[in-house]
């Protein structure tokens, strides 16, 4: 399985967090035909990374509540933040990971910014820490899961956030999260906050 073009299957799941889309749906969001895009959901689903389920004749497919979902998540969400515009955001960026001197917040925070979060940058942590020139919301776990469901429960926030910090670990929250309001029980470990993925 070549990895950028399941990596970009993700990505189109991302952006519809919390919205199972179908393989044809999949095919609309990316340069790819329906039967490459097909195996690739299938190889992924076989690695732990998606969740399928058939709905009549439609597959429906959404990232699983599993280790592997979390880490593929999380490798979307670094490209997204190494592909990121704004020049702000690529230096809060150098910041976070100590290319400047020390790191602002421990590996074990979770730290995400929401794009469209009004005027200067806000951003959202498990912890307290300063930023140059950004505004830091401490907030608990349960919380951040809340703001990242929103209001009206659509996912929309976490469908345009952007981790800074704690990539895997902010998506097994977000997963297990969306399990438990689905009624369904994520894998045990999903909870856990140990990484395989280092941010």
């Amino acid at each position: 399985m070549q990895f950028e073009p399941a990596l970009e299957i993700v990505g189109a799941l991302k952006r519809r967090f919390g919205e199972p889309m179908t393989v044809t749906d999949i095919c609309r969001e990316l340069p790819l035909s329906y039967q490459p895009v097909y195996e690739y959901v299938r190889r992924l689903e076989r690695a732990g990374a998606l969740a399928l389920r058939k709905v009549g004749r439609r597959v429906l497919c959404e990232p699983a509540a599993t280790v592997a979902g979390s880490l593929w998540l999380a490798q979307w969400s670094a490209r997204e933040l190494r592909e990121a515009e704004a020049p702000a955001l690529r230096e809060l960026a150098g910041v976070l990971e100590g290319r400047r001197g020390k790191p602002a917040f421990p590996p074990t925070a979770i730290v995400v910014l929401d794009p469209l979060d009004g005027p200067g940058l806000h951003v959202r942590s498990t912890v307290a820490g300063s930023l140059p020139m950004t505004t830091v919301h401490v907030l608990s776990a349960s919380r951040l899961v809340e703001w990242l469901r929103g209001a009206d429960g659509s996912w929309a926030i976490a469908r345009r956030a952007i981790p800074l910090v704690g990539h895997q670990p902010l998506w097994a929250l977000a997963l297990a999260a969306r399990e438990e309001a689905l009624g369904r029980a994520p894998e045990p470990s999903l909870a856990k906050r140990r990484s395989i993925f280092g941010d």
